[in-house]
């Protein structure tokens, strides 16, 4: 029975065959197609001659081992300046004004300087016919020990107002 099956149905068995045996010498071809351009490039990446790995990686390492370096410099340097920054003129505001009736425009002017703390100065220009005059107030902690014009209390408001 199995004979007989066999018998009448070769012609299929070796059509199925044949087309078994293309579509798998087929996939061998690509295959070894793909080994190829893997290991062409795996013996171009190993080849001593262009590059040391082994010394790459340890340069590598050494400028990160550097680079690490600096960075705790720059942080350094970074937390100086901050420190220093605080003792800086950061805040600032002026106001014109017209010190001497009849005497012009606003001529005059105050100034406030300060710094993170509100620590600074106030001066205060005065234009008048005869002459102009400028009067330096020291601030600590946002208060004068000086009595403030308006204009000055005015334009020291302003800047302690600021961030």
């Amino acid at each position: 029975m199995q004979l007989e099956f066999i018998s009448t149905n070769i012609e299929s068995i070796i059509l199925y065959s044949t087309i078994t045996q293309v579509i798998l010498l087929i996939s061998l071809m690509i295959i070894g197609i793909k080994f190829y351009q893997v290991n062409k490039r795996y013996r171009q990446f190993m080849k001593p001659n262009l590059v040391d790995l082994e010394e790459l990686f340890y340069s590598y390492a050494r400028e990160v081992k550097d680079i690490k370096l600096d960075i705790e410099k720059d942080r350094e340097k970074i937390a100086d300046l901050n420190k220093r920054m605080s003792t800086t003129l950061r805040k600032t505001s002026i106001t014109r004004y017209n010190a001497i009736e009849n005497v012009g425009a606003d001529l005059s002017f105050a100034l406030s300087l300060l710094d993170e703390k509100n620590n600074g100065v106030v001066l205060n220009g005065i234009y008048s016919r005869d002459g102009s005059y400028i009067y330096a107030k020291p601030v600590t902690k946002g208060e004068s020990t000086y009595r403030l014009s308006d204009e000055e209390q005015e334009v020291l408001n302003t800047t302690l107002n600021q961030h």
